[in-house]
């Protein structure tokens, strides 16, 4: 089939910007029936490829030729962008693969900060506290939220926090984990556990 203008593709790129449902991938980690995808695809079996909500904020495209196309983005937790890639195609009616994949930014770390094997000096090395790459709040629950937490139960939390501390009488006793619009726990601390 003919191969779209720059124009056509740009205008292809916008129409995958937000929300949606992204097929996995057969050949990833994600688990079925506790047996991960890529587990299945190797052994020639069949299995139903879970579908996933994920969100993509920008699609930038840097460079454009008749082989390749050179693309920026800014996805959500979850995205696997040869997914991206495979369903870009098939909006055009194209066959193509992803090439390469470069990760410039996680979370608060970009690649600027990043230092390669050959600059790592182990005599110099610090190594980062977990509060800094882990984005929690703290939360003061309340008796009621105790005895849910107590029988590791799930929470609705007043925060946006990829994970939250909770405590109950000035001591630290669950770290939940944001999941499905609610907080799950993560890890529930022993009685004696304190700040």
């Amino acid at each position: 089939s003919k191969r779209p203008s720059k124009e056509i593709f740009q205008e292809r790129l916008k129409q995958f910007l937000g929300p949606q449902i992204q097929e996995v991938p057969k050949f990833s980690a994600k688990k079925v029936h506790g047996k991960k995808l890529y587990e299945y695809a190797r052994n020639q079996e069949e299995v139903e490829l879970p579908k996933q909500e994920i969100q993509i904020y920008e699609l930038e495209l840097l460079s454009f030729s008749e082989q390749e196309a050179v693309i920026r983005a800014v996805v959500s937790k979850g995205t696997y962008i040869r997914s991206l890639i495979r369903d870009l195609c098939q909006a055009m009616g194209l066959l193509g693969t992803m090439s390469s994949l470069r990760r410039t930014r996680q979370g608060d770390f970009s690649l600027d900060q990043a230092i390669s094997l050959d600059e790592l000096n182990y005599e110099n090395l610090s190594l980062l506290d977990f509060t800094s790459f882990l984005k929690f709040d703290t939360y003061q629950c309340t008796t009621l939220d105790k005895n849910v937490i107590d029988h590791r139960n799930e929470l609705v939390l007043p925060s946006n926090a990829s994970y939250v501390l909770i405590s109950y009488e000035e001591k630290a006793i669950a770290l939940y984990q944001a999941w499905k619009g609610k907080y799950k726990p993560l890890f529930v601390f022993d009685k004696d556990h304190s700040f």
